[in-house]
């Protein structure tokens, strides 16, 4: 005999000869079922029949929805400056075919971009430079770098505390600073719903493709996918998905560290007496005693070096060359005079290069000068000869001091000096506070930041991280302002999550569908009794429609019962499920 198990309401037969008394059973241990809409226990009612008689068992199981799995986001962080070496026409039609596979799940689409600072950041200014705190426009044209994901906003207050408008600055004036970058959240590209008819579903993926097609080389030429994601996950967990996945496509490394990835600036500038010493010999009980000695040699590695602006596809700004030099106190024991720095060298001398111009030639030189070496201790402590201590670090003599500047230098003296100190006016004085979204100094810290914030706002496996690089394993060449995302693939940790981007955005775009079939429940607990089998699965579309699971897509541990459907044979319009079991039939005892 074939008895059918529904996730609905299915009735169970079971036939037997004879005539019995009539009899009714009500047995609460005898089967159950659980899934997304909960749990119930099966109702047997055994009872006898007329003349050739029957018993039947009837099993209720609670219903269980499949068509409507948890919700989830898409968070697509695009490169959208100058270069633009990604095809925007293959993620558009992938993201196409994407939402198509989608179809009847509750997903929202949303774009984001690397670039942090926008418009708003023009007031965050130093107070006595009046320079700006960030780059928020185009050092050479001076545009504004669009699509930026934060909001600049900040309050002044004069020296008693009392909120003014904030000043122009430079300017004289008592006077803090409290600005708050804002991360801003764009509205969804598209949003898609189970109950949508197919004409809405059309339009939402025409605008998906329309958004990603729009967005062009107005970004920042710095760009900084994980600050962005840092700033994402940071928000309230009232704001976020309970499931997400988040692309990164960039056709540069993110070398960003956290003082550019900024959270708050604070500044405050207040006058200060201007003090002016004068010094005259002293014989005895003398304010403070000079030490020096002559003679000595003092070597300076010097680094002749031109830097550059550079725009996104890596071509060298004409006019925005300078010139400078890096010094190195090291000593000039093994540096040939006029040879080309070595990489150790340019990666020392680069920090010499004004912000946003790269290093484009560097030399390496020696400087050797004649030169005095001299310390003011305030206390007469005869260092020509005895030990002393000077700025924390202790000395056996001067010669020991003056041997870690230079060589050769000698002839030690001492004179005393009295100090007059007399105020000769006022000055202006600013002290400033720079505090980034992430801890740390290096580009690592702040992968870990995102890494650590991601696990605290998300259950496991409930977000997904993937990228669209480029990669020195990948067939891609690298073009002009281009680079291997190795930071980035650091944070993603999984190299199955990261593709070319160069090729096909189909497996990346598969992952994300993988990602929202993971999401459907796919195991079901079913009560079977020792001679039980199940021998079919049917699923049932939301239309009415039936399909038949091959066994391949399913299995079943009949020691406990568990029902486990391979995820990609559940769709996105399926409605509920079917088991179907035989079993001998087995007699009432009466």
């Amino acid at each position: 005999m074939r008895w059918l198990l529904s996730f609905a309401a299915v009735g169970f037969m079971l036939g037997c000869g004879g005539n019995h008394k009539s009899d009714a059973v009500n047995d609460s241990n005898s089967g159950g079922a659980s899934g997304l809409g909960g749990s119930g226990a099966d109702t047997i009612t055994v009872h006898a029949g007329g003349a050739g008689g029957s018993c039947r068992r009837d099993v209720t199981l609670q219903a269980v929805v499949l068509g409507e799995p948890p919700p989830f986001d898409l968070v697509i962080v695009a490169d959208h400056s100058q270069s633009l070496a990604w095809s925007k026409d293959d993620l558009s039609s992938g993201l196409h075919d994407l939402l198509s596979h989608v179809k009847g799940r509750a997903v929202r689409v949303f774009l984001l971009t690397p670039t942090q600072y926008g418009a708003s950041s023009a007031a965050a200014r130093y107070p006595l430079s009046g320079s700006s705190v960030v780059a928020w426009k185009d050092p050479v044209t001076g545009a504004v770098y669009e699509d930026a994901m934060t909001e600049y906003a900040q309050t002044c207050k004069d020296r008693i505390g009392n909120v003014i408008s904030c000043p122009n600055p430079p300017v004289d004036l008592e006077y803090s600073i409290h600005g708050e970058w804002k991360f801003v959240m764009p509205e969804p590209i598209a949003v898609l719903t189970p109950t949508m008819t197919d004409a809405q579903f059309a339009t939402e993926q025409a605008a998906v493709a329309n958004a990603i097609l729009a967005i062009g080389g107005t970004g920042s030429p710095n760009e900084q996918p994980l600050c962005t994601l840092s700033r994402y996950v940071r928000q309230d967990p009232s704001l976020l998905p309970e499931n997400v996945v988040m692309l990164v496509i960039t056709d540069e490394d993110d070398v960003s560290k956290p003082d550019a990835c900024l959270l708050s600036f604070d500044a405050e500038e207040h006058p200060m007496e201007h003090m002016a010493s004068t010094e005259t010999p002293c014989s005895s009980n003398c304010d403070a005693y000079w030490y020096r000695m002559s003679g000595g040699t003092v070597e300076q590695v010097l680094y002749p070096i031109t830097c550059a602006g550079f725009d996104d596809a890596g071509t060298m700004i004409p006019g925005t060359e300078q010139t400078s030099t890096a010094t190195d106190s090291s000593s000039c024991a093994g540096i040939v005079s006029g040879a080309t720095c070595t990489e150790q060298q340019k990666a020392s001398a680069q920090k010499w290069c004004p912000t946003g111009l790269k290093l484009t030639a560097c030399h390496t030189s020696c400087m050797s000068s004649s030169s005095v070496c001299s310390i003011q201790l305030t206390k007469n402590a005869t260092a020509c000869t005895s030990a002393f201590t000077y700025n924390g670090a202790s000395y056996s003599n001067m010669s020991d001091y003056c041997s870690k500047l230079g060589k050769g230098f000698q002839n030690c003296q001492i004179e005393g000096v009295n100090i007059t100190t007399m105020v000769t006016g006022n000055t202006w004085s600013a002290t400033q506070t720079l505090t980034p979204v992430a801890p740390g100094t290096t580009t690592v810290d702040i992968g870990h930041y995102f890494s650590t914030k991601r696990a605290a706002a998300f259950a496991p496996g409930k977000s997904l991280l993937e990228g669209i690089l480029l990669d020195s394993s990948f067939s891609c060449p690298l073009g002009g302002g281009q680079s291997y995302a190795t930071n980035i693939e650091s944070v993603i940790a999984d190299p199955t999550h990261v593709f070319p981007l160069c090729q096909s955005y189909a497996p990346a775009l598969d992952g994300v569908l993988g990602f929202a079939q993971a999401l459907v429940q796919t195991k079901y607990t079913l009560t079977l009794k020792d001679d039980e089998h199940v021998t079919s699965v049917v699923i049932i579309g939301k239309d009415g429609t039936e399909r038949t699971l091959d066994t391949g897509s399913y299995s079943v541990n009949e020691a406990t019962g568990v029902l486990d459907i391979n995820p990609s044979a559940l769709h996105g319009n399926d409605a509920n499920l079917r088991v179907e079991v035989t079993s001998d039939c087995r007699p009432i005892v009466r």
